[in-house]
């Protein structure tokens, strides 16, 4: 800045041409998404560890006792 100043004491006229043109810098959602990509493409699958999820279809022997125990519940308790 002070360069800057003592040029145009001497007389020297600043022009936009005397700058040069930066880059333009990454917006910060494009950084993040960026990240979370890079993040994600390096990740391991632990998908194998994940518990199987149960089936609820009524057809498994424990279900069919518990309905039939709820049916037949007024005749076992009186």
């Amino acid at each position: 800045m002070t360069k800057l100043r003592v040029y145009v004491k001497n007389g020297g006229v600043i022009k936009n041409t005397d700058f040069k043109k930066t880059e333009t810098k990454e917006k910060y959602i494009e950084y993040a998404d960026r990240f979370i990509n890079e993040t994600i493409e390096k990740a391991t699958d632990f998908s194998i560890f994940d518990p199987i999820s149960p089936v609820l279809d009524g057809a498994r022997g424990t279900q069919l006792i518990v309905k039939g125990y709820g049916k037949i519940y007024d005749k076992l308790i009186n």
